[in-house]
């Protein structure tokens, strides 16, 4: 149902500005991450916005992206951590 195009909407939103960020900035691993999280929360709200004719679904976003930065700083921190331990090799760079 409805819980697809909005997860949908999250991912493609969060995926694009991350994108953006990476190509046109010298954003770190944890810039990349917050960008992600916080575009992803806001897609999913815009989504709910849309689907749902609920303006104020936008009071919730405040909330929501508070949270969605210490994710993805948490996010980025346990990726750094992963990334020290992989062989260098594996690693891609962009």
């Amino acid at each position: 149902g409805s819980s697809f195009f909005i997860g949908l909407s999250g991912t493609v939103l969060s995926t694009c500005m991350t994108l953006v960020a990476y190509k046109f900035t010298k954003a770190s691993i944890y810039g990349l991450s917050v960008v992600g999280a916080v575009f992803h929360a806001l897609g999913q709200v815009l989504m709910v916005i849309l689907l749902y004719n609920n303006v104020y679904m936008i009071n919730y976003l405040v909330v929501l992206e508070i949270v969605s930065v210490i994710s993805g700083l948490i996010t980025a921190f346990i990726a750094s951590l992963t990334l020290q331990k992989l062989p260098n090799r594996m690693i891609v760079k962009g």
